[in-house]
């Protein structure tokens, strides 16, 4: 350290641009200006107050958009906020005190919202009655549509036609394998069919039984397709559907002690609510008809499939809708991996019969061309030889015509060898 080269450097810059000041603070006219509010609560509930009710209407028109339950204007999460943002005895108290200690001080946003809540009437009954009015329909809908789905998926599969012959076939060939006589099978015995392989080929047994179909009947309906309203009943739990339609029940009861309150307001309200809770309390109970009707159907159609009634109860419809839905998928799949099998062998075919078709008409082409060449090579003989009566005019007046000359030739050449030299 101490054979350090000394280095010249600007002490007073870095002193001075490194210094800490103290900064002046700033007071904002406005600021002091503005007029103080009369902040009781504390700042962790004053701030979720002031976050509730950011999208609700304003504090003037509130209070009656509330005695009137106008879900156009407040939404079922407008009313959920209001519900956790009821006020409570020791708040409104101590506002209060602070107000009269401070009557000259306006109240803080908060302040002033509990107030108005705790100035409507029955104000906790009213707000379970509007949320009950709000979620009416969509409790309706989640309860009536897996009843829908269970009791059209029920009609679908009795229809079925593919169904109806994949069980006959499981049926006949679990006979077969199984050396038996049974009328009838479990619905879990479907399961087995895609894991249940061939000792050859390994191919499933859901594989052959599928092909043996598409191979009766190409135009094999779609299993999947046929069963789609069973998908619904799997994702629902009809015991609960009950448990959630007695929750609608009660709460319909527990509402009706709304209409001694709404009757301190206006007519209008008390019509509202008089109309409304008797309407929801015909339409509970349509839907436990339903649900009873429902259910019943669905014990006949067990009863249907072979299951018997002592295990009725361990085969909900969530359960037996899922064995369903997932054969059919399985069906589904396979019926279209054995239908593009089938196309390729198909093909595979067409290109077979194809190829023979043109050897032989390349065997016929050049037995046929043969033929030709033969006849071809006969009437250039011919031309060599003359045939009088083969050919037409022409030919027959050549052919004498060589026939005459050569008879010529013929005569003169024995005339000379018969004449006698010496003599002359």
């Amino acid at each position: 350290w101490k054979d350090l080269p000394k280095v010249s450097w600007d002490k007073s810059h870095l002193e001075t641009v490194f210094t800490i000041g103290e900064k002046t603070r700033r007071f904002s006219i406005e600021s002091s200006s503005k007029p103080k509010e009369l902040l009781v609560l504390d700042s962790k509930r004053s701030n979720q107050i002031n976050i509730g009710i950011k999208n609700l209407p304003s504090m003037s028109k509130l209070k009656d958009i509330i005695e009137e339950m106008d879900d156009k204007i407040i939404t079922r999460e407008g009313v959920e906020k209001l519900q956790s943002l009821m006020p409570c005895e020791e708040e409104i108290s101590a506002i209060k005190e602070a107000q009269k200690e401070n009557s000259e001080i306006p109240l803080g946003t908060a302040e002033q919202f509990l107030l108005i809540m705790n100035s409507i009437s029955g104000l906790e009954c009213r707000l379970k009655l509007w949320a009950f009015k709000v979620d009416f329909k969509a409790m309706e809908k989640d309860i009536c549509e897996p009843l829908k789905s269970l009791k059209d998926g029920m009609k679908k599969v009795k229809k079925s036609k593919t169904f109806a012959k994949l069980l006959s076939l499981t049926l006949e060939v679990g006979n077969v394998l199984n050396r038996s006589h049974i009328e009838a099978f479990q619905l879990d015995y479907l399961a087995k069919l895609s894991w249940v392989k061939d000792t050859v080929a390994k191919k499933t047994l859901l594989y052959h039984m599928t092909r043996e179909l598409v191979l009766n009947d190409p135009q094999v309906g779609d299993l999947s397709s046929d069963f789609e309203d069973l998908v619904v009943v799997t994702r629902n739990d009809y015991e609960q559907l009950k448990a959630n339609l007695k929750g609608m029940e009660d709460e319909c009861i527990n509402s009706l002690g709304y209409m001694k309150l709404s009757a301190r307001y206006n007519s209008d309200t008390h019509d509202l609510v008089s109309m409304f809770l008797t309407n929801a309390a015909e339409r509970i109970m349509s839907m436990k008809t339903v649900i009873k009707l429902v259910m019943t159907e669905y014990s006949k159609f067990l009863s249907w499939v072979g299951m018997p009634a002592h295990l009725h109860k361990d085969y909900p419809p969530s359960k037996t809708a899922a064995i369903l839905v997932d054969f059919a998928r399985e069906a589904s799949e396979m019926r279209n991996i054995v239908a593009t099998e089938i196309g390729k062998e198909n093909n595979r075919k067409e290109k077979v019969k194809s190829l023979d078709g043109a050897k032989s008409s390349s065997k016929k082409n050049t037995h046929k061309s043969h033929k030709i060449r033969t006849a071809g090579k006969s009437i250039d003989d011919k031309k060599m030889s003359p045939n009088p009566r083969a050919d037409g005019l022409e030919a027959f007046l050549d052919a004498a015509a060589v026939d005459l000359k050569s008879k010529r030739r013929r005569s003169k050449k024995i005339n000379l060898e018969d004449f006698d030299i010496s003599a002359m």
